[in-house]
């Protein structure tokens, strides 16, 4: 009998299990919209080819192998690395398949393993992903487009220089708003008549997409790791000192996620960032920010270089995990409008929760951030993000009140009803 199709993994294929991999294949073809498949790919012979599925999940397979690596290398709640024995026991119990239909919110699904253990699914959201990378990516756009209101010209020629400085950020802003609506419109119709949505995001452009899809998939991680699902698990209080103390339980447990994953975020681009990846000596690192001028000798002049370009490469990825988690919040706010303006309370509560953490969250990435000028020796935080942060909440707002009631009434595409033999897991945002 051939074996059933699944997506092999490139870092733990010893310790996958095989059987709730190709599980997840056929959850991928269950959960198809064949609408949205059509719309995407005319051609397609998706019905007929379980390859199809194998190579659409790909990319998101190769996501969970880096969050594992980087689970393995980031400190547990006594400060010490999980450790790779954990990060292998977990490869063999979790799998991932990406959602081909324009749903947006992700979901874990309860699986046996083919030991008898307690396996768990993540059905991932590459729409949802899509919309965060736009978001993310045209985030230095936002910003520097709303710093017009805060400069204000005097004459003729202040009023020149400022029309020749802000009009092409206007002008990519609106390109940023049709791509966003291009998004939303066919997530509401989910119909075949419907063009693809508009991308602004350059092809050779990795960055965003890679972290997006990274903090989004490590959301439902933290929650499969921290125990989340488990409900015989016994949660450890949290010390009064913490600021997550006077949270409620179910919040607190949503924030815990959000912080986890955007420190796993941060830590797998570090490991995957390049063609050849490879961790910072961040020894190293720290002594190489301390002179002010390239050595004369030539050995400690390359360290000094190969410093420089680490201190480089961290500043990149740990914008990236920033932006990813700032373009989460962004997107369930739009989405919290969207359904509000359709008339789904319920689904308008639900992404609307999400906000009550956002505050939370980047209280710990400014915590997070500043403390990494102490461990790494360079600066990962300047007083200007706040005001960046403050500028996309803008014009988020603004999206709420302009964008969104042009929108369709129809409602979001349902997927189709779960086999007898998985039970969902709980839905987390």
């Amino acid at each position: 009998m051939p074996e059933a199709p699944y997506n092999r993994s490139w870092l733990f294929h010893e310790q996958q299990d095989v059987g709730l991999a190709a599980e997840a294949v056929k959850l991928a073809r269950v959960f198809a919209d064949m609408k949205f498949v059509r719309a995407a790919n005319p051609d397609s012979e998706w019905l007929r080819d379980w390859s199809r599925y194998v190579d659409y999940n790909a990319r998101t397979r190769h996501t969970l192998d880096g969050l594992l690596l980087a689970y393995a290398i980031t400190p547990g709640p006594g400060g010490e690395p999980h450790g790779f024995d954990r990060a292998r026991t977990i490869a063999g119990q979790l799998e991932v398949f990406t959602l081909a239909s324009p749903a947006l919110e992700c979901q874990v699904f309860e699986h046996p393993t083919q030991a008898g253990g307690q396996g768990y699914i993540i059905a991932f959201s590459g729409f949802a992903s899509d919309l965060m990378a736009t978001v993310a990516w045209a985030l230095p756009t936002i910003c520097f487009a709303y710093q017009a209101d805060e400069e204000t010209p005097t004459d003729r020629r202040s009023l020149e220089e400022f029309v020749r400085k802000f009009a092409p950020a206007q002008d990519a802003l609106r390109d940023l708003d049709e791509s966003l609506a291009s998004h939303l419109r066919l997530s509401e119709a989910g119909d075949a008549r419907l063009q693809a949505p508009i991308s602004i995001l350059p092809a050779h452009d990795e960055g965003s997409r890679a972290a997006c899809a990274t903090f989004l998939l490590a959301h439902e991680f933290s929650h499969v790791t921290q125990g989340d699902f488990d409900t015989e698990a016994m949660r450890p209080d949290v010390p009064p000192q913490n600021f997550l103390a006077d949270l409620p339980d179910e919040i607190r447990r949503e924030v815990e996620a959000d912080c986890a994953a955007f420190t796993l975020t941060m830590n797998a681009l570090i490991v995957r960032d390049g063609e050849d990846p490879r961790i910072p000596d961040f020894r190293a690192l720290k002594k190489a920010q301390l002179p002010l001028r390239p050595s004369r000798f030539p050995r400690k002049r390359r360290r000094q270089e190969q410093a420089q370009e680490d201190a480089r490469m961290l500043m990149n990825c740990v914008n990236h995990a920033t932006e990813a988690c700032l373009s989460f919040y962004a997107v369930t706010e739009l989405l919290s409008a969207v359904a509000r303006h359709r008339g789904d309370e319920a689904q308008a509560l639900r992404f609307g929760k999400v906000s009550e953490r956002r505050d939370a969250v980047r209280g710990y990435m400014q915590w997070i951030r500043e403390g990494l000028e102490e461990t790494w020796g360079v600066s990962m935080w300047h007083p200007e993000e706040a005001r960046r942060w403050a500028h996309l909440d803008r014009h988020i707002d603004h999206l709420s009140r302009t964008l969104v009631p042009t929108l369709g009434h129809a409602p979001p595409p349902r997927p189709p009803g779960v086999p007898d033999t998985f039970r969902r897991g709980t839905a987390r945002s």
